[in-house]
Parts: C-alpha cells; structure tokens; sequence
C-alpha cells in the first residue's frame, strides 16, 4: 500500500473514531451482538411504559444500567433525536429536565460522566458534542456542571438542571420543568415536590432510578406499593435481567456484600432493617410451583375487608411438617358474593375448608355478620374467634416457621411477595395495617388450618390411585 493510501486510510480511522466518541447515543442499545437491546427487556419496559404512565420508577439491583437508562431517556427527549425502536414518550419541542442526585460530588463522577463524558473531553458522553450548546457550573462542587443547554431538532435549545437532595427540598421549588429524572433515592418530600412540580403539564413526566438499599423508606414503599396506583408504573430489574454481568462477575461482585446485603444489591430487594416483621430473605421463602400431592392435606384462610379481601391456600407436608402456600386470592371492593364465587371455582374448591378472619364476626352486611354471608353462599369456614391467641402469637407462628423452612411460598403469588417485603411496625413498634391482608390470612392459616385442612375426599382419591381391579396405581 502506497504511502497516499496509508495515510488517507489512517485519516478515515481517526475520523471513524472521532464520530463514535462524540456520538456515544448512537451506540446504546444496539439492534446488535452481546448487548443488543433485545437482551434489555426490563429496560425497554421502563422506555415503553413512559407513553402511558406519568409517574415510573426502576427499582433495581446496583449494576443493572439504571442510571444509564434514566440518562439516555434525558438526552433523547432533550435533543428531541429518537431511535426509530423507540415507544416511549416524545417531545417535538425544547423541554426543561431536572436532575435529581444525592450530592454533588456524587453526581459529578456518576450522572454527569454519562452526559458530558470524561474530564477534559465535552460531548464524549451521551450527549453529542455537536449539539452541546453550553454549560453553567453547579455552584459549590468543583468540577460539576448544574445546567446543560442542548440543542433540540426543532429548532431552540432544551436545558437541564441538576439540583441536589441534600440542598433539601426548597431547592426544588418554583422550578418549572416538563421531565424530572431522580437518580439513586430521594426523600419522599423531595419527590412529591418534583411531582408537583408537573401538575401543569399534561405531557409532564418523572422518573425514579435507585436501588433501595435504605431499607423500607417511604419512597422505596411508594413505589412497592402496588402497580399502576396514581399512573405509576414500577419496573424491577435483577442481575439475571442483563447480559452484561457474567456469572463469574456476580459471583465476583456478592463476594463482596455481606450476607443480608445480598438480596438489595443483586435483586433490588430493600434491606430487611429492624421494623421488618419477618426478617428472612426471600431466597429461603419462595419455591418454584410444583404438583401437589393429593394425599397432603389443604385449607385456605380468608382475611375480609371493606376495600381488600384476601385469601391464601396451603397445603401441608405431613413428613416434615412444612406448610405449602400454594394459591391466592387478592380482590378489593366487590361483594361477598363476588369473593364465595371466586373461592368456590378455584380446583378442589368444592371440599377445601376454610378459616377466617375473626373481625368477620363483627363486620356486618345488609344486616347480617361477614362470616354469615360467607356461610351462606356455600363457604365451608371454620369460626376462628377462639382459635387466634393474639396477633403476635400468630405472627411468632409464622416467623418461627419460615426461619426454619417449614413455611414455603410459590413464587407465582405475587401479592403475597409484595404484603411480605413491606410488613413492618413502624417506629413505636405497632404493625403497620395497610397492605398486610395475605400476612394476615397467613397467620390465621398457620393458627388455625391444623383445625380444618382435609385430604381430597375417599371416593374421588381412590378412583385416581386404584384401577377398576383395585390394583394401586403408583405416583399417589
């Protein structure tokens, strides 16, 4: 190769090396290779669900890309450049994005190296050095930037503003602002602040990034608090939802975590602290779903309630004493009728018993008791007003059981996951009652389920474990 050749090819080299470095948006998410977007689902969900949804938190494990995902939203919608595989929200217009970190300098070697790129070298990082306008320093930081104006597709120029949580919360007042990005947790005062701060727009949106690894804060509650609630849409992602972390990097990155740090930084599971009521990890808890065996014996327990009326079906494993949940039932304002029909449909639900809430005594409808309702729309319910020592001694049942495995849960009941990871006492030591229906029900199964747990009745059983000559079939 000529000299000529040599030095034009090296020229389109550096040139091809120069665009991929300030144009890094252009290489996020590839359609491509080991990290192609297809392989981000959870990601792409939280993209997706920004159409739709004014309120969105990922609540995830460290190291999953959460912040990156938050940032690479910012700079799509503050340069108004979309990728043709985005579904999310748009804007055909300069907008105004709040940033909100934990502090300065935290957000200065995190957030701002994603935007702005390496020290030294502007546009390096997700935002375009051709569309980067200008930059205002973040007043007692050095080296921080606070406000970015980029240049939107439209025509004019789309800012943002960084402020930080521990400036509190005035340092969000009186902003306007049309998106507002919270990375890593914020005080709940904080976020309903920047909530606020959107009323006006109607294309307004926040999104919250952040592992919950202070434990059960009113802001990690909020977003645990129930899916699609006031247009919130919560995406949870774990280390097994991305590519990018080898098993050998997991294995690697746990080692490095204490015992009950492990489950907030690698499924994004809040610290279990001291108001948690079961402090047992999740991974000792739920059980892939299995065939249960006719010949253990079941029940079901039934919490009732004017806005939330739940239920929970175990069945029990007489050779090691352990309880199996195994079903659920989780419905709020319909009628008794509604629950009874929903229970008896269930498999086995014409000859499961059952025990139920003792306050269904009390509670009356068109005159008559809760448990007489039930009664008569064909519950079979064993009266549990005597059966219950006391709250604590039904939740010491409990505990004592999962701390030692003999109380196992199907990871396919999802409300009952979510009431566990949130049943607390608050700070006087007084159990939390709000969204503890399945707790409930779950201690009255373990109180009292001994009482009225019956195997599937004789003839039925028999005519699936002996042939028309009476000869055992194997397998029962």
């Amino acid at each position: 190769m000529e000299r000529k050749d040599q030095e034009e090819l090296l020229s389109l080299l550096e040139e091809q090396a120069r665009r991929e470095r300030y144009n890094q948006i252009d290489y996020i998410f590839p359609p491509t290779g080991p990290l192609r977007r297809e392989l981000y689902p959870k990601h792409l969900e939280f993209f997706r669900k920004g159409k739709t949804h004014m309120q969105r938190g990922v609540v995830s494990a460290n190291q999953t890309g959460k912040t990156t995902a938050g940032c690479t939203e910012d700079v799509y919608h503050a340069s108004g450049e979309y990728p043709d595989w985005w579904e999310g929200m748009t804007y055909d217009r300069p907008v105004t994005i709040i940033i909100g970190a934990d502090r300065g300098d935290t957000y200065r070697d995190s957030i701002q190296r994603k935007l702005l790129g390496q020290p030294g070298d502007a546009g390096s990082g997700l935002i375009r050095k051709s569309i980067l306008v200008d930059t205002r320093p973040l007043q007692g930081t050095p080296g921080a930037i606070g406000q970015y104006f980029i240049k939107h597709k439209s025509g004019g120029n789309s800012q943002i503003v960084v402020r930080t949580y521990q400036a509190g919360r005035t340092a969000f007042e009186a902003m306007v602002a049309d998106i507002v990005h919270l990375d890593e947790e914020c005080p709940r005062e904080i976020y309903s602040e920047c909530a606020t701060r959107l009323a006006t727009r109607e294309d307004g949106r926040i999104y919250s990034t952040f592992t919950p690894d202070s434990g059960l804060t009113d802001t990690a509650i909020y977003f645990l608090d129930g899916q699609d609630k006031n247009n919130k849409h919560v995406t949870k992602i774990t280390w097994d939802d991305v590519p990018h972390l080898t098993e050998e990097r997991k294995a690697q990155l746990l080692s490095l975590y204490s015992p009950h740090e492990r489950e907030c930084r690698s499924m994004g599971i809040p610290f279990l602290g001291s108001g948690a009521i079961y402090p047992i990890p999740h991974s000792t808890v739920f059980e892939e779903p299995f065939k249960i065996p006719d010949r253990w014996p079941k029940a079901y327990a039934l919490d009732v309630g004017r806005t939330m009326t739940a239920a929970v079906w175990g069945a029990y494993d007489q050779s090691n004493d352990t309880w199996h949940l195994y079903s659920e039932h989780y419905l709020g304002q319909a009628l008794p009728s509604a629950h009874a029909d929903a229970i008896k449909s269930r498999p086995n639900g014409d000859w499961i018993r059952g025990v139920v809430d003792p306050s269904s005594h009390r509670s009356e409808y068109d005159g008559t008791t809760l448990y007489d309702q039930y009664r008569k729309l064909g519950l079979d319910l064993q009266n549990a007003r005597n059966k219950v020592t006391g709250e604590d001694g039904g939740i010491m049942e409990v505990y004592q059981r999962l701390a030692s495995g003999r109380l196992k849960v199907f990871d396919t009941l999802h409300n009952w996951r979510h009431e566990y990871q949130i049943y607390r006492r608050d700070m006087n030591g007084k159990i939390v009652k709000e969204n503890d229906h399945l707790m409930d029900a779950t201690r009255y199964l373990m109180m009292t389920g001994f009482d009225v747990m019956e195997t599937e009745p004789r003839d039925e059983f028999e005519s699936k474990t002996y042939d028309d000559d009476r000869n055992p079939i194997t397998g029962y």
